[in-house]
């Protein structure tokens, strides 16, 4: 009998005969209302989310939001999105389209073709997202049966603005991302 052997012969001796049976969920947790559950999720990680009812509903919302902030990037509006690389840390406000959302974790799947640049979500100051009410998902099995990476190439969820803490439990929000989320969703 080798080492191994005789580890695994050990390991097997040990084992608790008592546990139930595992009770493995081939496709996630499923909500009553995802939209709710994707509401208080994403509330709960520091996101605040806003209803709309419509486009023209979003653009009024967004146009007070906005303000005079002096460094806007509308990903939603092709014309406002001419910047330049070197001024990515400069971005007062980012908006744009999200794709799929998460109900279970609050994360919303963001594709290159809707950033603008890819750094801009994590670059900005606050992080303004816009997904469809329709769009949100139960659970990440859900998500990944959605999203078909060879026609978007490179996405990534996000969920929530940018938060760390170490070992004090010293909270640091916006450390290596928006210090602010906002998601806009469209009834």
């Amino acid at each position: 009998m080798t080492s191994k052997d005789k580890i695994i012969t050990a390991i097997r001796a040990i084992q608790p005969t008592d546990l139930p049976p595992l009770q493995v969920a081939i496709n996630g947790i499923v909500f009553n209302d995802p939209l709710q559950q994707f509401i208080d999720v994403l509330s709960t990680i520091g996101g605040q989310v806003e209803m709309v009812a419509s486009e023209t509903e979003l653009r009024d919302n967004l146009s007070i939001v906005v303000g005079s902030a002096p460094s806007v990037i509308n990903a939603l509006e092709p014309t406002s999105t001419m910047f330049s690389k070197a001024n990515l840390y400069d971005v007062d406000i980012a908006i744009m389209r999200g794709g799929i959302a998460v109900a279970e974790n609050g994360a919303i799947w963001v594709t290159e073709k809707n950033m603008v640049e890819r750094m801009l979500p994590f670059s900005c100051q606050q992080l303004i997202l816009v997904i469809k009410a329709k769009n949100i998902v139960n659970n990440l099995h859900e998500a990944y049966k959605k999203i078909d990476i060879s026609e978007e190439g490179y996405g990534v969820f996000i969920a929530g603005p940018s938060k760390t803490a170490d070992i004090e439990q010293s909270l640091v929000i916006g450390a290596h991302g928006p210090v602010s989320l906002i998601v806009y969703i469209i009834k």
